[in-house]
């Protein structure tokens, strides 16, 4: 880095997106301000007009590039790439049908941007049939200490449960450097283990206000191949290596973990193709099964536990779908101590 480098750096890789770039071109040009930044555009083979459509834009504005691959290799060797080619500071990963909120950057600045913390979180928002609803939305009351204050993964495991995209952080290139975090490459789901890497290794991250992004599914153009879900399973295992070397490790964290997976892994069922369900459905039984019995309560009360994943991990110890139907006294049971546990931890935290 140099006095003259910029602060941030953004990043789209984009595959055919010439429908929908232009969208989010538009709204980044027209929300970053207070900043010195570059804008990186990384066409991954693109056949369509993407790169035509780039280049009018880089005419425009000189701090727009535009690198071009001629063959295609997916968003995690393309990022992978970027990350040699960013000058900034800060490096933020956005998806090339994704548009940004006006008024997202009324609360960054060069200043924020200096402060070598590693990894800067931020909400996000989900747009579908032209509803906006809240995607990623820290609990106020849990974060709130952290929207002043630095923090690490041992202050705040939960941030393992409830953030697992790299769209709504800004990450510090040199602790990227550092660490040698880097996306997986030629499959799907290649942000799970980097987004993992980065929020244990970080020694210093902080949660800001205000969504940074909208993940636009009315708009989505990326590689969404249902058979590619599979690649979950790559991804959990690299995971997994890393989390049994890592020397901050406790059972806070592997609890965390244990939600975060089995919460994909529900979401990952549903968006496969039916060939690859029963298999990916196999993975899911075998990995609650194992769970030790010691440590089910600590899983089965995390607050943010999906429910149908709690009924389904209830089931395979043999707590029958009927008893489940009717609330039963322990179903009301789980649902206290879930909330209490939810309400300690929002006290401890005012």
């Amino acid at each position: 880095m140099t006095p003259d480098s910029p602060d941030l750096s953004v990043v789209i890789p984009v595959f055919n997106g010439g429908r929908t770039i232009h969208r989010t071109l538009d709204s980044l040009l027209a929300a970053v301000r207070n900043v010195r930044w570059e804008l990186l555009v990384m066409d991954d083979g693109s056949t369509d007009n993407t790169a035509k459509l780039v280049s009018r834009y880089v005419k425009r504005h000189p701090f727009i590039r535009l690198e071009k691959r001629k063959q295609n290799r997916g968003a995690g060797f393309t990022r992978n790439q970027s990350m040699a080619l960013a000058r900034g500071r800060y490096l933020w990963f956005v998806d090339a049908d994704d548009e940004i909120p006006s008024r997202a950057f009324d609360d960054i600045d060069a200043a924020l941007l200096n402060q070598d913390i590693d990894v800067l979180i931020f909400d996000y928002d989900l747009r579908l049939n032209n509803k906006i609803s809240p995607m990623f939305n820290l609990d106020e009351a849990l974060f709130a200490r952290f929207l002043k204050t630095d923090f690490t993964i041992a202050d705040a495991p939960e941030i393992l449960t409830s953030s697992h995209t790299p769209c709504n952080k800004f990450f510090r290139a040199q602790f990227l450097l550092e660490n040698d975090i880097r996306f997986l490459e030629d499959v799907s789901h290649e942000d799970v283990p980097f987004h993992i890497k980065a929020l244990c290794l970080a020694s210093r991250m902080r949660k800001r206000r205000g969504s940074l992004f909208l993940y636009c599914l009315d708009n989505s153009v990326n590689s969404r191949q249902k058979d590619w879900r599979l690649a979950a399973l790559r991804a959990f295992a690299e995971c997994e290596t890393f989390l049994r070397s890592f020397q901050g490790m406790n059972a806070g964290l592997m609890t965390a973990w244990r939600v975060f997976k089995a919460n994909h892994l529900f979401w990952v069922y549903h968006n496969a193709s039916e060939a690859l369900q029963p298999e990916i459905r196999r993975y899911n039984d075998d990995f609650l099964a194992s769970l030790p019995a010691v440590e089910l309560p600590g899983f089965i009360h995390h607050p943010f536990l999906r429910r149908d994943v709690m009924r389904h991990a209830l089931r395979l110890r043999g707590i029958s779908p009927q008893l489940l139907k009717h609330a039963s006294p322990l179903m009301k049971l789980l649902d206290f101590f879930r909330a209490r546990s939810l309400n300690l931890k929002q006290r401890s935290f005012s």
